[in-house]
């Protein structure tokens, strides 16, 4: 072995005596050989301490690609064989080489391994290395994302929500990766769970939230990218309303079945109550129109109603009212001329007292059908009601009118008229 810093001297000295170009670039020459020499004597040895070897892409365990690049170490050897196969049935004495690219595995998933045989330079002996890989060409099946909310929307911005992921995979050992984007800029790979808590949406802001998640195998393989998304909705339903038969103030029927009109900007459910506490309802998707029958009994009668849309955000509770009044006018009575039996009146002109208790309308006649009759604002004088016809005995008619509508019966008095 030559010492590195005797032939540091001798360089020096021999520079030192010798001053032409020519002899000093012959120096340069030697003293590359001697340096490469010993080198490469160094390298020789320590490999010489080592077994013959092949490693696949660096000692990599697995592939996503059968194309492979191997490494071989192997000492005094000039030939070798390389085959997917134990038995070297189709393999061809090459010369041997330390890295030999693009070797093809066989393309099938699995575990591959690679065998090579040497043969050295003096006596022809052979010796045998192996390694292996496992190539896994297949990314993870079936990607799937899901976003755990109830419904389509939520309505906190500041909610975290958790995240179902799931990929099918033969190796159970997979990766994930989460994002808000479909860049997933600046998100990294992680070991798969089936849940990820608390994710956090992008912007606060309302409107469509998207989660994107993609799946790499051990090897490498990366599966399609797959999302899910939600709506977040800070804001409730707007302009609820609710309206009893068209906004008729009063019904004359008991018990009576009414057209209720519900409307909420936004809105896609309801609930509808005759108490203001909701007591025994349920939400139920939203209509413009609902058929509602009213408790029995006279009286007003108030409903009330509320509406959220898919985030539950929910309105302020508003109302509607219908008086139901099924009891016509009451405690009716017409008198003519105070009593009188008899009228001398020219023209037949006589006087109506007239009597009736929550009356708002009334209908006088001279026939008992009211041909011709309309419907007057009560009063209980009448003090030109005129007489039909000859002398002799009269008769008018009245009935009454509530503000819900009922008629009363028809109530009469004579006079005898008499010109």
């Amino acid at each position: 072995m030559i010492n590195h810093n005797s032939l540091f001297r001798f360089t020096s000295n021999f520079f030192s005596f010798f001053q032409s170009k020519k002899l000093l670039a012959t120096c340069i020459f030697l003293l590359s050989f001697f340096f490469i020499s010993t080198t490469s004597q160094a390298q020789f040895n320590f490999k010489k301490d080592s077994t013959n070897r092949v490693t696949i892409n660096k000692g990599s365990h697995y592939t996503r690609t059968p194309f492979v690049t191997l490494q071989i170490a192997a000492f005094d050897v000039t030939q070798m064989q390389i085959s997917n196969r134990q038995d070297f049935i189709d393999a061809h004495w090459i010369p041997y080489q330390p890295t030999v690219y693009g070797w093809k595995l066989i393309p099938e998933d699995g575990d591959q391994k690679v065998y090579v045989r040497f043969k050295d330079a003096k006596k022809g002996n052979m010796s045998n290395a192996v390694a292996d890989i496992h190539l896994d060409m297949t990314p993870p099946k079936n990607p799937k994302v899901k976003i755990d909310v109830e419904g389509e929307a939520i309505k906190d911005s500041t909610q975290l929500v958790k995240l179902f992921v799931s990929a099918e995979e033969v190796d159970k050992r997979y990766y994930v990766m989460v994002s808000n984007h479909r860049s997933f800029y600046r998100q990294r790979w992680q070991l798969i769970t089936s849940e990820i808590e608390d994710w956090q949406l992008g912007s606060k802001l309302d409107g469509v939230k998207m989660v994107f998640a993609k799946f790499r195998d051990r090897s490498g393989n990366i599966s399609d990218v797959v999302s899910d998304k939600v709506i977040l909705d800070t804001q409730g339903p707007v302009r609820p309303s609710i309206t009893i038969n068209n906004g008729e103030p009063a019904l004359t029927k008991q018990a009576a079945e009414v057209q209720l009109t519900l409307t909420a900007g936004g809105a896609t459910e309801m609930m509808v109550a005759d108490n203001e506490s909701f007591e025994g309802q349920e939400w139920q998707p939203i209509k413009k129109y609902l058929k509602w029958t009213l408790s029995e009994g006279d009286g007003e009668k108030k409903l009330y109603a509320k509406f959220r849309d898919n985030a539950k955000n929910e309105t302020e509770v508003v109302s509607a009212s219908i008086d139901v009044d099924a009891t016509p006018p009451s405690n009716m009575s017409i008198t003519i001329n105070g009593g009188d039996q008899t009228s001398r009146h020219i023209d037949g002109i006589v006087e109506l007292a007239i009597k009736a208790e929550d009356a708002k309308y009334m209908m006088i006649s001279n026939i008992d059908n009211f041909r011709g009759g309309r419907w007057l604002p009560y009063e209980e004088l009448v003090s030109d009601w005129r007489l039909m016809g000859d002398n002799g005995k009269k008769t008018v008619f009245i009935k009454f009118k509530d503000d819900a509508g009922n008629e009363s019966e028809v109530i009469s008095d004579e006079i005898v008229l008499i010109r």
